[in-house]
């Protein structure tokens, strides 16, 4: 499962969908229930001063998701702003980092002196997805959209089957992103079976290939999905 623990996380693949499903989950996990707002930065976008100020500034009332785009493309200049603000413990509480890099390669990104540094300091989660993982999520997507739970169920287990660390959280992510767009008043009481399953997993009461499917049983009694 996602590592939350530390104050950000580094995402490195090519596959947009399951990194927005991962952001998804991180975003929902990470509030706790409650908004957080969201900073995305671009290469094109990065201004020295202005990304130092955003770093070193606390939220008013809401947790921050920022997140770093095409890291691989980002100047020196801003790597070693970024660089700075960690290792001087900058970055206040409620600030989350996530470091998108459109990479594959782990080895070259553990051989690039700015990813070293961040994968010393941050989990990194790998998102790849082999032919039968992508059918398996398009599958559960389509199932969902057309509430045909059964086969919803099919797919989930099967994505969970060989690669349920790699791939749980990222159907959890799937799973949030509809109930968030569903029209149901009573969201907070989807979202306190998220934690629940969360909390499950994290102390080793239940291992995703159970505890993900289970979920998504309930959401389907209480009719939330």
């Amino acid at each position: 499962m996602v590592d939350l623990s530390k104050k950000g996380l580094i995402l490195a693949g090519t596959d947009y969908p399951s990194k927005k499903a991962v952001i998804d989950f991180v975003r929902t996990r990470y509030g706790g229930g409650a908004p957080v707002d969201l900073f995305p930065w671009y290469p094109d976008s990065l201004d020295r001063t202005h990304l130092e100020d955003t770093l070193r500034t606390a939220g008013f009332h809401l947790k921050r998701l920022i997140i770093f785009r095409a890291v691989q493309q980002f100047k020196n200049t801003i790597k070693d702003v970024i660089r700075t603000c960690i290792d001087q413990d900058l970055i206040p509480d409620g600030t989350f980092l996530i470091f998108d890099f459109e990479t594959e390669d782990i080895p070259a990104l553990s051989r690039d002196p700015f990813g070293e540094f961040l994968m010393q300091r941050f989990p990194l989660e790998r998102v790849a997805h082999t032919a039968g993982d992508e059918a398996s999520f398009k599958g559960l997507y389509a199932a969902l959209r057309n509430r045909r739970r059964a086969e919803a169920l099919a797919n989930v287990k099967a994505l969970l089957q060989d690669r349920e660390e790699e791939n749980a959280p990222q159907v959890m992510g799937l799973l949030i992103n509809f109930i968030q767009h569903a029209a149901l008043q009573h969201k907070d009481r989807a979202f306190a079976l998220f934690w629940e399953t969360d909390r499950r997993m994290k102390t080793g009461l239940c291992v995703p290939r159970v505890a993900v499917p289970l979920l998504l049983v309930k959401l389907f009694q209480k009719r939330y999905l």
